[in-house]
């Protein structure tokens, strides 16, 4: 039995810049933290200092730290390119006119709001979200591999 590619899958979706997130080879769970808190536990920044609010945050972040082979770290959002995804299903879109289209809207500043803006005009928005859900479960599905997490589809 191995982790459900899906749920890997929703956690990428959903990671945030400002938290590092750890998968646990043992409960098949994900922690989230603030990626400076990692440093102040591995330094043994004293806890005391820190407001009730980020118990739960310190006590992950102690438990990866000090469980290392346990845990191992998801991409970031900084590891997974939004922009490749948009060009990739522009490119894929089969009516040649409108995927010309889109790939100009694609182009320069405001890219990502254009880019919605020509999906849901030309009804493809079902399609994107299909589309960047199969993306986001091949990610999951090599980051498995490589890390040698056991997954089933």
């Amino acid at each position: 039995m191995g982790v459900k590619l899906r749920k890997v899958a929703d956690e990428l979706e959903m990671s945030m810049e400002e938290y590092l997130a750890f998968f646990d080879r043992e409960t098949y769970e994900v922690v989230r933290f603030p990626p400076g808190m990692y440093d102040e536990v591995e330094m043994g920044e004293p806890y005391e200092t820190r407001g009730d609010w980020l118990d739960e945050d310190w006590k992950s972040a102690e438990m990866v730290v000090h469980n290392e082979e346990r845990f191992v770290e998801l991409p970031s959002k900084w590891d997974i390119h939004d922009y490749e995804i948009i060009e990739s299903f522009s490119y894929s879109i089969k009516d040649e006119q409108v995927r010309t289209q889109v790939l100009n809207a694609i182009r320069g500043s405001g890219a990502f709001r254009r880019f919605r803006e020509h999906i849901e005009y030309h009804g493809l928005l079902e399609d994107w979200y299909k589309y960047k859900s199969d993306w986001y479960a091949e990610i999951a599905r090599e980051w498995c591999e490589e890390n040698d997490i056991p997954y089933e589809e």
